[in-house]
């Protein structure tokens, strides 16, 4: 556990030292039962009765995720202060609403690119806890390929997390299976006049990790993952091999988003979502894993 802890403190040092409406009419709803939903994207369905479905609210930030349990596809929106109205998900919105799709270790952003998009939510019941809307959105990828993404969702039940529960934890999947982490650590490093948090999850024969590395600058909402962190961002890594005695392989996000929902910067605690593809920062290599379905609960 001291050598894990030690290389998570010497990863941070290195990283910082360089620093409308849906018009698919097959999604018209009218079949759709309470906690239901159906979503297409460019045309083709995303098969509903495969899809695992679950909504979040944290601290005023409302996430929707839906996952194709038959092909691994994941679609998920984030915005803030659910209500009856419309959301702007495009990459020029103030509030960093985000949409995005993650496919085949490809990420895909409504914040990439020309990314456009805007959800609307028809029904939100706090008595209840259940949410309905629609939304479409086209997201890009760092290859400037684009995806339209739309879909409609029934009375999905959201549930209300808060950071009353302390402690760090860390979940995700590597290439569509679960990491299971047995033991999980944060630190905080000070680099070049910066701070910053991370959190590494590790599983339990020390074979595989997931990092995440994340300014103190922060703020609540969507931002990008990159490969080089700065202040007011964050990094991605996933590190295998990291209780062996040779070095880890260590794979860096290069595209993908992380969704704070919650941060107290006093208290130093920190609460969100994550997906990223992972691969070799500088180029060298073309193996690349896609971590999806991340959360993580930060406590320092």
């Amino acid at each position: 556990m001291k050598k894990i802890t030690l290389l998570f403190l010497t990863i941070i040092s290195i990283i910082f030292i360089s620093c409308s409406k849906n018009n698919d009419e097959s999604n018209n709803g009218d079949s759709l039962s309470d906690g239901e939903a159906q979503l297409s994207v460019n045309g083709n369905e995303f098969v509903s009765q495969n899809t695992d479905i679950s909504a979040v609210l944290v601290n005023e930030m409302m996430s929707l995720q839906f996952a194709n349990l038959q092909s691994d596809e994941v679609v998920q929106v984030t915005f803030r202060n659910p209500a009856i109205a419309t959301f702007d998900l495009s990459i020029t919105g103030e509030n960093y609403n985000a949409g995005s799709y993650v496919v085949s270790n490809v990420q895909y952003s409504s914040l990439y690119g020309e990314g456009t998009g805007e959800i609307i939510v028809t029904s939100y019941n706090t008595a209840n806890k259940t949410i309905s809307g629609n939304f479409e959105f086209e997201a890009y990828n760092l290859s400037d390929e684009s995806l339209t993404i739309n879909g409609i969702f029934q009375n999905v039940n959201y549930v209300i997390e808060t950071n009353t529960t302390l402690g760090n934890s860390l979940n995700a999947k590597i290439d569509g299976m679960p990491l299971i982490p047995t033991s999980v650590a944060s630190a905080e490093q000070t680099s070049q006049g910066y701070t910053y948090y991370g959190i590494v999850g590790t599983n339990e024969n020390s074979s595989k990790a997931i990092a995440l590395f994340i300014s103190s600058e922060i703020t609540v909402g969507t931002h990008k993952l990159s490969s080089i962190g700065y202040p007011g961002g964050a990094v991605g890594q996933y590190l295998k091999g990291v209780g062996g005695i040779t070095p880890p392989s260590i794979y860096t996000s290069l595209d993908g988003t992380i969704t704070i929902t919650s941060y107290d910067p006093v208290e130093k605690t920190m609460q969100g979502i994550f997906v990223f593809t992972a691969g070799d920062p500088f180029g060298q290599g073309t193996t690349t894993y896609s971590i999806s379905q991340g959360e993580f609960t930060l406590d320092l």
